[in-house]
């Protein structure tokens, strides 16, 4: 599309930027097209002199507008990899070695700031029943549910990841005593009353959850697995380190 002079034109004349600063007259502009035909924008040039516009420049500007649509399509490509690399295919959970990153930085913010970060992890009990009594596919389809259940009881600043099979760990930086811990385990348990729906049946599931904190249970956090920072998971109803089994 090409407008010699904007004034002229009857879309386009009365545009503040048309009438007033900075008084555009050219406007020439070519669609930047998805492959599938999407339109997500346009290529413009813009001048403040209303002047021709020949058919050499329409040609160079559609190159234009495709070299910037194939940077976008590179950028996009690039960023779908790295979440790809850093998230759970499944769920779309931060996988093991995003949520490694995570705690690492949490930890050393703690360091900072002398505050502390809570670790938590959990699996779901006879989780293999699911699967064999109801088909892999709807354990996929439990896991997914349990994943926007954990993500909806804990707070936005904390993360939810997927470690493995059925095991979730959690990264929970807004809690400074064994009260707010117990009361994200509460918000969890409550959130495993309410059945699941797994092809056309509630399902009741439990989950064995513990918490450990850094720096009180262990030094190095960031240089070992969550599962190896919450070093008792076969022992429920642990005090120490807040270990409880959620049943």
């Amino acid at each position: 599309m090409v407008v010699h002079d904007a004034t002229q034109n009857t879309r386009l004349k009365k545009l503040d930027n048309v009438t007033g600063e900075p008084h555009l007259r050219l406007y020439a502009c070519a669609p930047l097209m998805t492959a599938e035909g999407h339109k997500l924008g346009t290529f413009c040039v813009l001048d403040q002199r209303s002047r021709e516009f020949s058919a050499e420049q329409e040609v160079l500007l559609k190159s234009f507008a495709a070299m910037a649509m194939d940077e976008l399509n590179l950028r996009r490509a690039v960023q779908d990899l790295s979440t790809m690399a850093l998230h759970d295919a499944l769920t779309g959970l931060p996988n093991r070695a995003h949520f490694r990153q995570l705690m690492a930085q949490a930890c050393r913010r703690a360091d900072q700031s002398g505050e502390n970060v809570v670790v938590g992890l959990m699996d779901l009990n006879r989780f293999k029943i699911v699967n064999d009594t109801l088909g892999h596919a709807a354990g996929d389809e439990l896991l997914k549910q349990v994943a926007l259940r954990l993500k909806h009881s804990v707070a936005t600043s904390d993360v939810v990841a997927r470690m493995s099979g059925d095991e979730f760990t959690l990264l929970l930086t807004d809690v400074r005593s064994a009260d707010d811990a117990a009361k994200v385990m509460e918000r969890i348990r409550q959130a495993f009353e309410e059945p699941f729906k797994l092809r056309g049946q509630d399902i009741f599931v439990r989950c064995s959850l513990g918490l450990s904190s850094y720096p009180d249970h262990t030094q190095k956090p960031e240089h070992r697995t969550a599962s190896e920072s919450c070093g008792r998971r076969h022992v429920p109803h642990q005090t120490c380190g807040w270990w409880v089994c959620l049943v």
